[in-house]
């Protein structure tokens, strides 16, 4: 006599057969137990009561195995359809500007903008740093309610800061600028991303994509979106000229940037003439919203350990040199924390502030630049930057200012 199998005593749940299957593998198990043992008389009789019993509305293919030796099975209902499930919020692409809801074109949510900073390095063309999700999304909040909300902006004064990067840096919505909090600098401007270059993911200028927004949104608000379309097999629907670029629409999600230099377009023309599409030739796809969606989990830990740097002499002759040289610390010891110490918990933060004390001191009064020869101004100016920190050192008049000013300063911070 064999045993039903884990499935057969078991119904399927999402079929609805979980009723009346144990009572079909019951059947199935006498009716065997009838054609193999002769020695139980009850077998039939005890499935022809399980069959008599079963309720009218269930009537499977009831196969004989009398005339068989083998097992078999009896034939199982087609498993009825799953429902459809909608979409959850948050699976849609955020680069296609589409609502998580419906696929139409609608405006860019707060976490489809990305808010940017400027990167400048010596010989390199400007860079823009995306925020993290959790600050992008405040700033984008103080924006919209700076600008969509009050209608106009207000003055500087009286527009909130907010600060970002670690808790190191605030972002004023008005001026659109990034300020260091504990040390002095240059201000950091800051860019409201929208449109954004495929590859690089690099923002376009904020004033064009202000319009591109505008033109976009005239064209294609409320319309649905094609999840596929190609460029090489439609027409120029919309077209916007910029001073020496255009744009050009072909869907609501295939916008390609175009330069309108000489050489721009001798690759365009040859590329006509052997039938290479306009976009492929040199066009640059653009996306509307950022790659990934800004999100307020997207931040760093509190600040557990904090540790001071302080420069030492020569700083007048490069100002602002430490400031760089704690940002390179800070990005080493977050390289080495990842690679050889992945263990540490995730809720602790070493935080590395520059203490730059050399520009806060006066000392001479200025007569040291005032008595420095013209003709050797290069070598005595160097000589002033760098080797006078030692001689003000040494000097008891001074002595005391250069010693105090380190500690009032990373006593401030």
């Amino acid at each position: 006599m064999e045993y039903p199998s884990p499935g057969d005593q078991f119904g399927d749940r999402d079929s609805g057969e979980g009723v009346w299957r144990p009572m079909v593998a019951m059947d199935r198990n006498y009716r065997q137990q009838a054609a193999f043992d002769d020695s139980d008389p009850y077998g039939l009789e005890m499935a022809q009561q399980y069959e008599d019993d079963r309720p009218p509305a269930y009537n499977p293919e009831v196969i004989d195995l009398t005339d068989s030796p083998e097992r078999q099975s009896p034939a199982r209902p087609p498993r009825p359809p799953r429902p459809t499930v909608p979409p959850r919020p948050g699976l849609f692409p955020a680069h296609t500007g589409v609502s998580t809801t419906q696929d139409v074109v609608t405006d860019l949510r707060p976490e489809e903008v990305r808010w940017f900073y400027e990167i400048e390095e010596p010989g390199k063309k400007p860079q823009w740093e995306p925020f993290i999700g959790y600050d992008s999304l405040r700033i984008e909040t103080k924006y919209r309610q700076v600008h969509f909300y009050q209608g106009n902006t207000p003055p500087e004064e009286k527009v909130d800061l907010i600060v970002v990067r670690g808790g190191v840096h605030e972002v004023c919505v008005a001026t659109k600028h990034c300020y260091p909090i504990y040390w002095s600098g240059k201000p950091i401007k800051v860019l409201r991303g929208q449109w954004f270059h495929d590859g690089t993911w690099q923002p376009v200028e904020e004033d064009v994509a202000v319009q591109l927004e505008t033109e976009h949104l005239g064209k294609w608000r409320g319309q649905r979106v094609p999840l596929h379309s190609s460029p090489t097999k439609q027409q120029t629907v919309l077209n916007v000229r910029f001073r020496d670029s255009h744009v050009d629409w072909y869907s609501p999600s295939e916008v390609f940037l175009f330069s309108d230099s000489k050489t721009s377009r001798g690759i365009r023309f040859v590329g006509k003439k052997l039938g290479i599409s306009k976009a492929t030739a040199s066009g640059t796809k653009l996306h509307r919203g950022y790659r990934y969606e800004a999100k307020m989990d997207d931040k760093p830990a509190d600040i557990t350990h904090l540790v001071l740097v302080i420069h030492g002499i020569g700083q007048k002759m490069d100002t602002g040199r430490i400031i760089k040289c704690v940002a390179d610390l800070r990005q080493a010891a977050s390289k080495i924390q990842e690679s050889h110490f992945p263990h540490l918990p995730d809720d602790q933060r070493v935080e590395f502030l520059p203490v730059e004390w050399r520009s806060g001191l006066t000392l001479d009064g200025g007569i040291v630049e005032s008595i420095t020869p013209d003709k050797i101004r290069g070598l005595r100016e160097v000589l002033n930057a760098s080797a006078m920190d030692i001689m003000y050192y040494m000097s008891p008049l001074y002595r005391n200012e250069v010693r105090h000013c380190p500690v009032s300063v990373a006593t401030c911070q």
